[in-house]
């Protein structure tokens, strides 16, 4: 196996810096998804985006595969969260009308 180079090895570490943060966690979040990470349909104007997003999964997944599961994790929650929220809003909506 080859050794690391120290330039990749302070890429690592940056990466692991990035998720060690909620922040940094939503902003790699926000730019998979903008890149069409999870975009089913292929799309030649889209492809692009989506190769980076999945280099970046890849990589995310080889440095820091538990930063990237909470990652999902929080995500998710939010998700639930918000559809929570906007059911009970539309509930409040109707009961008032």
């Amino acid at each position: 196996m080859a050794k690391k180079s120290n330039a990749r090895k302070q890429e690592e570490r940056d990466l692991k810096e990035v998720m060690s943060t909620a922040g940094g966690r939503r902003f790699v979040w926000r730019v998979l998804a903008m890149a069409g990470l999870d975009n089913p349909c292929y799309s030649p104007e889209a492809e692009g985006g989506r190769r980076v997003a999945l280099a970046l999964k890849e990589e995310l997944l080889v440095v820091d595969s538990s930063g990237y599961l909470q990652m999902f994790r929080e995500q998710l929650s939010k998700e639930v969260s918000d559809k929570v929220e906007a059911d009970q809003k539309k509930r409040e909506e109707e009961n008032e009308g």
